[in-house]
């Protein structure tokens, strides 16, 4: 009897296991990130639907395979430094969240990734698991970006009239433009802002009422508004400028 209790103990414990197991499998392959989960000689174990998506390969072609056939060539060597330096201090560093990586899909193609690594140690299972998220579209966004602005510049380098930037404060921070005619005023504006410029040549409501519209972070087209030069000469200035954000939505001026 005592027996025969111990192999349905075994049993039950077997089946309790296939079930977790089997229930991680379905968590995991519903995530829409890339899932790695190696043991801390760097060999593959296990890796998610999406893992396999991305990278273009089976299960059967990387399970068994080390982590470095996903890997740049750079990131490979940089990978078996860690990893013997953990063989001889217990030491793991490739934990963190959030870096940049370089991994390698089954054609060659290279592509940005953003790898947080997690150690398993501290629950008594002896691994690591990678969470990978394809960033080439943030990538090729960003570098769509700094195209554009570069244009900017260009074009704002080379045309007549000036483009003006302001921070969240309204101050003036940047001037861009060719005119020679303005240069002598930048050293009176870089720093102000357009209402201080304003105090001592234009009527207080029509100060306000712009100043309302900056704290409201709205466009604005063809405003005309009075300067007072250093010299005391007296200039007027038709300016137009939209509001400015961050990724986070966050105001950054105009």
């Amino acid at each position: 009897a005592a027996t025969l209790m111990e192999q349905e103990l075994r049993e039950a414990n077997r089946e309790a296991k296939d079930s977790a197991e089997r229930q991680l499998k379905a968590i995991l392959d519903t995530a829409g990130e890339g899932v790695v989960i190696a043991d801390h000689q760097g060999t593959i174990l296990d890796v998610n639907r999406a893992m396999l998506t991305m990278f273009g390969y089976a299960r059967e072609e990387v399970v068994g395979q080390p982590l470095t056939l996903l890997m740049g060539q750079r990131d490979a060597a940089v990978h078996h430094h860690h990893v013997d330096r953990y063989k001889a201090t217990g030491v793991a560093r490739v934990t963190g969240r959030g870096r940049e990586e370089t991994a390698r899909r089954k054609d060659g193609t290279l592509f940005p990734i953003e790898l947080a690594v997690g150690d398993l140690s501290s629950t008594g299972v002896h691994q690591f698991v990678g969470i990978i998220r394809d960033i080439s579209e943030r990538k090729r966004h960003e570098s769509e970006l700094q195209l554009t602005q570069a244009l900017f510049r260009d074009f704002a380098e080379s045309s007549s009239d000036w483009f003006w930037e302001t921070g969240p404060d309204h101050r003036f921070t940047r001037f861009t433009g060719s005119d020679p005619g303005l240069e002598h005023l930048l050293q009176g504006i870089l720093g102000r802002t357009r209402a201080e410029l304003m105090a001592a040549t234009a009527p207080a409501d029509q100060i306000a009422a712009h100043q309302a519209t900056l704290d409201a972070h709205l466009p604005f087209r063809d405003y005309t508004y009075p300067v007072q030069l250093p010299n005391g000469a007296r200039r007027y200035f038709k300016v137009s400028g939209k509001p400015a954000y961050g990724p986070g939505k966050e105001f950054l001026g105009y």
